[in-house]
């Protein structure tokens, strides 16, 4: 199967999206950042975020895909910074699990089962942080 930056499971490379969802994805981001840019920002403003969300959100693809998870880490971060979209919660989870940041990758997680708690892959989440936490040990990181 081939891995993708939304679609990495936290076990490892799988396609837990559709294709094409991706694409919804991309556009769900769009449409967030912009209703949140047009209520508090000038449209020059809004205009500029919503750019630098989605080169961020590019690169941020591309560094997962070349295995700099780290770099993919710190784009997905500031991406969600920009928009909010709770969806990013998800990439950063999986873009710390492969940095090895176990503590970051568990908080990501836990947030974006928060954030949408009927998350189609809700169990594969739940499994890979009871994964990262060692057994009767919560507050180990």
């Amino acid at each position: 199967m081939v891995a993708r930056p939304v679609a990495v499971g936290p076990a490892g490379p799988r396609s837990c999206y559709p294709l094409g969802l991706v694409d919804r994805l991309i556009a769900l981001l769009v449409v967030v950042a912009t209703i949140s840019f047009s209520v508090a920002e000038p449209a020059a403003a809004q205009g500029s975020r919503l750019d630098e969300a989605r080169t961020l959100f590019d690169e941020a693809r591309a560094a997962f895909e070349a295995g700099d998870y780290l770099a993919a880490l710190e784009r997905f971060e500031r991406v969600y910074e920009l928009t909010g979209s709770p969806e990013l919660l998800y990439n950063i989870g999986v873009s710390a699990d492969r940095a090895g940041q176990p503590a970051k990758a568990v908080d990501a997680y836990e947030r974006y089962l928060l954030a949408l708690p009927d998350a189609p892959d809700r169990a594969d989440v739940e499994a890979r942080i009871a994964a990262l936490v060692p057994p009767n040990s919560r507050g180990w990181m």
